[in-house]
This record gives structure tokens, C-alpha cells and sequence, in this order.
């Protein structure tokens, strides 16, 4: 059996449609792009009608996001007389990826929110950030409100930015509530004072690079306004 660590099968789930493609689509059988597209038509009609779920992009999650969980290999095709090698995949004889993708599909499902909300989806992301998101969810859980200082046992190559910044996703998904800043900030929190309107706030700065200075205020602004907590520097710069 091929075991997958924790942290490559995550990776490889980050969004909704590769977590539910891992469940419900991919299997330990090969499968070629068009198999993979009649099944779903077959199994899943009612989702037919999202375009995205097709056998291109199913071909550009196993070339891509999923070669870490996924084998591929080629079966002769034929058509009309014609023989063509065409490419096939199936999941790694591990029995962990498909319930994994099954509890997290169930769990975004029954509290309304997507698996990019705070797994690491952008294309360069660390397979590690998604582990340390994880462990910080279950710190939480087994010990109740901590300090941020407090998580740093979790990963020695943690600095005060990558911890904030964590710990700043998954409040943003609503995963948590994010009360404390890192020391590194002395524990300073902005937040919109009630009753003031945005649109009075004044832009005007007589140095260089107007323009810069007027986006990055008018974009503080905006978050701080629709915000009901206070927010570290970090967050905001985000």
C-alpha cells in the first residue's frame, strides 16, 4: 500500500471540486478523461450543469494538483478501425484519500463554507501550511483559548507573520475567533469606530506616490468598516 501523509493528501484536496472529484469520480481503477466525465453524468446528473466539472479540467487536477495521490498510465483506445495510447488515472492504493475527501466535503457542507475559505489553494502553497491550519484547529479544540505564542510548539520554523497569518485565515473563514495579535505588535488591534461613515474619510497626503498611499488607505478602510472585531497590522496588510 502507498500511504500518503497527511499533509500531500490535503494539498491535494484544497478546493471543493478536487475534494469532491477524489470521492466521487477518481478511483483505484483507471479511468480515462471521458470515462471519468460519463460517470459523472451517469452518478451525479444534478451537477452536470457546473461547467468547470469536465474532462478537461478533470485531466488538469490529475496532471496537476492531484500527482501527488494519483498514478498515471495509458490503455489502447479504439475507434472507427483506429488505435490510440491514451492516458489513464487512478488513485495510489491508499485506503485514507477517499474518506478524507468524503468528511471534508461533509463537514464544509454542514457548516456552509468551501475548502479554500482556509486550506492553502494558491498555486505556490506550501503542502505544510494545510497541516499546520489543521493542528491549530485541534490545539483549539483539546485546550481551549490560547495565546498565539502559545501555538508555536506546533512548527519551530514558524515566525510571528506565518503564525498570524494562520491563525488570520481561519478566522476569516469563521473557524475561529481571533482575539490576540503576535508580541511582535504588542498585542495592538485596529477596528472601525461605530457610527462613522467611510465615505468621509479624508485622502488627501501631500508627499509622493499619491495614488499608492490613497488604495491602500481606501482598502483599510473598506475591511475595518465591514468588520465587527478588532484586526492585527498583519491582517490588514494581507
Amino acid at each position: 500500500m502507498d500511504n500518503k501523509d497527511t499533509k500531500t493528501i490535503l494539498h491535494a484536496l484544497n478546493t471543493f471540486p478536487k475534494a469532491f472529484f477524489v470521492w466521487g469520480i477518481v478511483d483505484q481503477r483507471p479511468q480515462r478523461p471521458v470515462e471519468m466525465e460519463e460517470r459523472l453524468k451517469r452518478e451525479f446528473p444534478f451537477l452536470s450543469q457546473f461547467t468547470f466539472l469536465n474532462r478537461n479540467n478533470f485531466t488538469q487536477y490529475c496532471k496537476r494538483s492531484l500527482k501527488g495521490i494519483v498514478i498515471k498510465d495509458y490503455t489502447h483506445w479504439e475507434y472507427n478501425s483506429f488505435e490510440k495510447e491514451v492516458p489513464t488515472w487512478q488513485l495510489v492504493d491508499d485506503s485514507s484519500i477517499q474518506p478524507t475527501a468524503g468528511f471534508l466535503l461533509s463537514k464544509c457542507a454542514e457548516i456552509g463554507l468551501n475548502c479554500d475559505s482556509f486550506l492553502a489553494s494558491r498555486k505556490n502553497s506550501s503542502e505544510k501550511h494545510n497541516f499546520d491550519r489543521i493542528q491549530i484547529l485541534l490545539d483549539l479544540y483539546k485546550n481551549g483559548t490560547q495565546r498565539l505564542s502559545a501555538l508555536g510548539h506546533m512548527s519551530a520554523e514558524w515566525d510571528s507573520t506565518g503564525k498570524c497569518r494562520h491563525v488570520a485565515k481561519l478566522a476569516e473563514a469563521e473557524l475561529i475567533e481571533h482575539t490576540t495579535f503576535c508580541s511582535r505588535e504588542n498585542h495592538i488591534g485596529y477596528q472601525w469606530i461605530e457610527g462613522k461613515n467611510p465615505d468621509e474619510v479624508c485622502y488627501d497626503y501631500p508627499g509622493d506616490r499619491k495614488d499608492k498611499y490613497r488604495i491602500a488607505i481606501n482598502r483599510i478602510v473598506r475591511i475595518l468598516s465591514t468588520s465587527h472585531r478588532a484586526m492585527s497590522p498583519c491582517e490588514l496588510a494581507r
